[in-house]
Order: structure tokens, then C-alpha cells, then sequence
């Protein structure tokens, strides 16, 4: 009797087997109505349903990257940089931080991410085919994934004159630049424009991601716009356009400039509105230079086309994070006593010089790592230094060291990350007076491989070597980091413009 039910229980065991395994049919994909054959089909997992990452991004015709030593994936779609990490539930999405369901995973040496996250993060609809058990992604139309812009306007500010551009969602990538020119542009000039002298240069906003509402060709402010300024002229730009790029997908706002003046890009919180600041203040600046090469710091003078891009700082470490500790005399010195007040002297120095600066922190508080880089990507930084001092268990290893990380992402930048790095060592070795070790491509390292400008991590001195640590122990350490930073930053800028 016990053998029968126990051959009874078995033969239950496996029918109830054999019925989950009917039910339980492979997962197919099927993006864009075309279905995807993969090696690694999808699958559910604690109710949520996994798909590859590569095949997915390949099936969108998106560029996609995967990074063996911070087991890192990238892809590159239609303007959208997307970034997820193995066993992690952290992802970025055009350098903003997010956070997946389940974390992302490799099952046979591919990465599967939640497909919930394609959908809300991406744009993408997504459905299910209950009948056929297959995972439906279309990707939105190009036209519904563009910024439509709806106004340029111009009016007076305090302390300078502005031009707004509204929009009817983000604009997440807005580049400048500013070409020297002395002939006049082409098209109906106003009457205020007629005025004006030949132009010193063109400031090219570009609005990438972008189309003109109503699909109009030509977007550019009313004439009453103009006669809004003070006295009814305009000191800094002429006839403004803007209109569709020839060249890609964005819209190119043309600004004749009639003084050797940049606007200064700023946004609204929701980065519906853009802000270019045409501010009496560089005019004072510029006016009262002189023909020296260096400013009232001694540092080399900006250029003017560089005048107000931004510069986002990151003191490394802080809290109850010190960093690297180092032991002089008896007395112990930690990396988060050195790098704070250095990285809040080059904050100083740069804005004398005309930039702006953003700070990932400002006090001896702990930030986690993951939060530091959206700062700077949702700052619209032009370039990012995280400051930093170094340590090796190897204690003759000495000199200041740059690491970078080559990003898609910044080629609209006019910089990359290897020449600021190369510029960065030059500034540091000049005033630290140590022999730099040079720079090291470091694609795993978090705070520069996920920010979308240029971008670079400097190691000081080493904690660990003896007469590093002498060095940093002085005073004038901290003021001669600072210094060597703001030049090699200065120096990247002014070549970044020069070759506009």
C-alpha cells in the first residue's frame, strides 16, 4: 500500500511537471513588427519579463557598446544614450539616473534588462501577445520624440538682454557655438538691424532632437520684439532665425552678434525654456581688458567665445567617506580634508576668469556615487574635473595622474575628454611641480563614463609616497591644485573655441 502511494505521488509530481512545461512556452520578440531570433530568447522572472539589451538596441538601429571592466552596456539611439549595469539596478538614460525593477543581468554572456524600462524610459510601446506568449516593442515615430518649437522672443533683462525659446517638452541637447565672421549674414535685415556695424561673429545654438510647431520654416522674433530693448536698439544681435537644420535632425537658432559678447545658455526646471543672456557685464569685462595673456589671477585669459560656459566641479569622497589616508609625522591627513578646499579655490577662480560653476557638492557631506554625474549632465556642463588625490600600495609610485574616459557623447563639444585630460596634467605638473604619470583612459570609472560632456578624474599627488605627502601637507598645496586645475580647464576651453 505504501509503494502505491508513493507511485501514485511520483506520477502526480510529474504530470504537474509536465503541465507547467505546456504552459510555459518560450518568449519570443518581436520589435517593430519584425520578429527578433536570438540566442538568448526573453524570459519572465518574478513576474517581470526580461529581453536582451543588445538585441533589442540592434533591432532599433541604435550603436550599442558593451564595456567588460565596469560590465557596463551602452546604446546610442535617436539622441538617447542609455546605460545599464550587470547585477545593478541603476541605469542611466541620457545621463540621468534611473532605477530598473529587477536588476540587469547576463544569462549566457548577454545582457536582459526588464522590458518595462524599454517602454518608459525610451519612448517605446510596448505590448504583450498573450496567445503566441511574444513581447511586442514599436518604436514612436521620430516626429513624436522631437522638441516643437513654439516661440522666439527677445526683451531686456537686468543686466543685459535676452532671447527665450519655448518649446512644447525637454530640451535635452542644446549646443553652442560661436564663429568669427566679419561679413553680414544674408536675409531681410530690420530697421534697428541696418544700424549695426559689420558683425564680429555668429552664434549657432543648436537644438538637436528638434522641429519648428506647425512645420514652419522659418522662426525668428517680431520687430516689436526688437524695439522692446532699451532706447530701441540692440546692443549685442542682430536679425535673429531660426530654422530647421540642413544637416540633421535639430533646429539651428542664428544669432549675428554685434559685440564680441557669447550668450549664456540657461533653462527653465522643466527645460521647456531656453535662456540666452546677453549680459552688460562680459561687455564691462572685455572692455576693460588689457593686451596681457593672463588675468587678474595670473591664469590665461579666457577667450571670449568661452565667456559663461559651465564647468561642473566634483570633490570626491566626503562625510563619512575620507578617501585615501596618508600619515605624516604622526599626524594622519585624509583625501577629503585636501580635495574640498581645493575644489572650492578653483570654483573661485574660475568664475573670476568668466566662467560658470556647478558644484556636485559644496560641504564635508557623504554623496553617493551614482548621484554625482546627473548633476552635471542635468546642468548642461560643458566640461566636468572631479578632484581627486591618489594612493597605491606600491609607496614609491608618485606624480599626478588624469584619467579620462572617450564618450560618443561629446563630439559636439569641440573638446574631448583625452585633450582636457592632456591640457588638465599640463596645468597641474606647471603648479604642483611634480612629475605627471600622465593620462589613463579609464572607461569603468562611474563619475566619467556616465556624463555626456567631457570629462576627466584628477589624482593630485599619492597619499601613499612620502614626499608626495610632504607636498600636500604644505599649505600652498591646495592653492597650487587649484591653480593648475583652472589653467588646464581654461586652456581646453580657449582651444575648444579657437578652432570654431
Amino acid at each position: 500500500m505504501k509503494r502505491f502511494l508513493l507511485t501514485t505521488l511520483i506520477l502526480l509530481l510529474l504530470l504537474a511537471a509536465a503541465t507547467t512545461c505546456a504552459f510555459a512556452a518560450p518568449v519570443s520578440l518581436k520589435v517593430n513588427g519584425k520578429l527578433i531570433e536570438t540566442d538568448v530568447p526573453p524570459y519572465i522572472i518574478d513576474g517581470r519579463t526580461m529581453v536582451p539589451f543588445r538585441a533589442v538596441g540592434e533591432a532599433l538601429n541604435a550603436e550599442v557598446y558593451w564595456n567588460q571592466t565596469s560590465e557596463m552596456a551602452t546604446f546610442v539611439w535617436e539622441g538617447n544614450r542609455v546605460q545599464v549595469v550587470i547585477d545593478s539596478k541603476n541605469a542611466f538614460v541620457n545621463g540621468e539616473w534611473k532605477t530598473l525593477d529587477v536588476e540587469a543581468e547576463l544569462k549566457n554572456s548577454r545582457t536582459m534588462i526588464p522590458v518595462r524600462f524599454v517602454a518608459e524610459n525610451l519612448g517605446c510601446f510596448v505590448d504583450w501577445d498573450q496567445d503566441t506568449w511574444t513581447v511586442i516593442i514599436n518604436s514612436p515615430s521620430p516626429a513624436s520624440m522631437e522638441a516643437k518649437i513654439q516661440t522666439l522672443s527677445v526683451n531686456e533683462i537686468e543686466g543685459g538682454q535676452r532671447v527665450t525659446i519655448t518649446a512644447n517638452k525637454e530640451m535635452n541637447y542644446v549646443f553652442s557655438r560661436i564663429t568669427e565672421s566679419s561679413a553680414q549674414p544674408g536675409g531681410t535685415q530690420s530697421a534697428v538691424d541696418q544700424t549695426a556695424s559689420a558683425r564680429p561673429a555668429v552664434q549657432t545654438i543648436t537644438i538637436q532632437q528638434a522641429s519648428l510647431a506647425s512645420g514652419n520654416a522659418v522662426l525668428s522674433p517680431s520687430f516689436s520684439d526688437l524695439m522692446q530693448l532699451t532706447s530701441g536698439s540692440n546692443k549685442y544681435f542682430g536679425s535673429i532665425v531660426c530654422k530647421k537644420s540642413e544637416t540633421e535632425d535639430a533646429v539651428e537658432v542664428t544669432i549675428p552678434l554685434t559685440q564680441k559678447v557669447a550668450g549664456q545658455l540657461s533653462f527653465s526646471e522643466d527645460e521647456k525654456t531656453l535662456y540666452i543672456d546677453f549680459l552688460d557685464s562680459a561687455a564691462a569685462s572685455l572692455s576693460a581688458g588689457t593686451e596681457s595673456a593672463v588675468d587678474a589671477n595670473g591664469l590665461p585669459l579666457l577667450n571670449w567665445k568661452a565667456e559663461g560656459k559651465i564647468v561642473a566641479i566634483d570633490p570626491g569622497h566626503g562625510g563619512y567617506d575620507g578617501g585615501s589616508v596618508g600619515r605624516l609625522n604622526g599626524k594622519q591627513i585624509t583625501e577629503k580634508s585636501l580635495i574640498l578646499p581645493a575644489a572650492l579655490r578653483l570654483r573661485q577662480l574660475l568664475e573670476e576668469a568668466g566662467l560658470r560653476v556647478v558644484m556636485t557638492r559644496e560641504e564635508d557631506e557623504y554623496m553617493y556615487l551614482y548621484k554625482r554625474a546627473p548633476i552635471a549632465n542635468e546642468a548642461h556642463a560643458d566640461i566636468l574635473v572631479s578632484v581627486h588625490n591618489n594612493s597605491n600600495s606600491t609607496k614609491s609610485v608618485k606624480g599626478t595622474e588624469i584619467h579620462y574616459c572617450a564618450k560618443e557623447s561629446e563630439e559636439p563639444y569641440g573638446l574631448t575628454s583625452l585633450e582636457l585630460a592632456g591640457y588638465v596634467l599640463d596645468g597641474m605638473t606647471t603648479t604642483v611641480n611634480r612629475k605627471g604619470r600622465g593620462v589613463v583612459h579609464s572607461p569603468s570609472l562611474a563619475m566619467i563614463n556616465r556624463t555626456l560632456m567631457p570629462a576627466v578624474i584628477i589624482e593630485g599627488l599619492y597619499m601613499s609616497n612620502a614626499q608626495d605627502l610632504a607636498i600636500m601637507a604644505d599649505p600652498s598645496y591646495i592653492e597650487n591644485y587649484a591653480r593648475g586645475a583652472a589653467m588646464g580647464i581654461i586652456n581646453a576651453l580657449n582651444a575648444s573655441v579657437q578652432t570654431e
